[in-house]
């Protein structure tokens, strides 16, 4: 299947996710006084025992969709989301649902958000590539075209995704990733296309690492002289690639 084809079997092979909305949600805000918040959140940074009963009363009263709405909600600082959803994903055995991709990458927005780069990316990689999960691209571009609407925030994440993809030396979906953005005007980020060049060309991937080196320049990108000296098969100091 060619790249254009898997693009054009992406609306149609679109996994539903749970709609954010449902039932009337209760801000989490509102579920907890300010008092048992900051009890729940300092158990959290403790590695206290389940036992605990404020944090055994907030495991079991969680669902998918209180999760969402803890995640989404305005008034809980982005740090304390990561902090509970970091232990929630080490203790799953102690909850009756799995967080789903719509659960990560309502917080990875967030973290994206907040500026939290290497926090965002390290939770995009376990929800891409850790056993439990690996949804495939497909999901992706489903979540973001249905529930991200802010431009800045879909091209750092999509950014990020390529680069994921060329660290796991998937490079051809590394390549569906760029050419989604490129169909979509979604920004590429150079510096992230030229570290793909260059994973590439380590790899032994010359052809691989031309082809997309000309893509780059076909979709209008403005290619850095760092992008030309790894193409050229060369890096900074001189020393062959490959």
């Amino acid at each position: 299947m060619t790249i254009q084809d898997f693009l054009k079997t992406l609306k149609t092979a679109k996994r539903p996710f749970p709609s954010p909305s449902g039932p009337a949600s209760t801000p989490f805000s509102s579920s907890f006084s300010n008092g048992a918040r900051e009890t729940l959140f300092t158990t959290l940074n403790k590695s206290a025992p389940a036992e605990n009963p404020t944090l055994s009363s907030f495991l079991s009263s969680l669902s998918s969709h209180k999760l969402h709405s803890f995640l989404s909600d305005p008034n809980v600082r982005t740090s304390d989301c990561f902090l509970a959803f970091n232990f929630l994903l080490r203790n799953q055995s102690e909850l009756s649902f799995k967080p789903d991709l719509h659960a990560h990458l309502t917080l990875v927005c967030r973290l994206i958000k907040s500026r939290q780069f290497s926090d965002a990316e390290g939770l995009l990689n376990n929800v891409a590539f850790h056993r439990n999960y690996r949804y495939p691209f497909s999901d992706f571009v489903h979540w973001v075209e249905n529930y991200c609407n802010e431009s800045r925030i879909i091209t750092k994440l999509l950014n990020m995704l390529l680069k994921l993809y060329s660290d796991h030396r998937m490079f051809d979906m590394a390549l569906t990733v760029f050419e989604y953005m490129v169909e979509k005007g979604v920004g590429r980020d150079e510096r992230t296309c030229s570290v793909h060049l260059l994973a590439m060309s380590q790899s032994g991937k010359a052809d691989l690492a031309f082809s997309f080196f000309r893509r780059m320049m076909d979709s209008g990108m403005e290619v850095s002289v760092y992008s030309w000296i790894v193409q050229c098969g060369r890096v900074e100091n001189g020393e062959r690639v490959g």
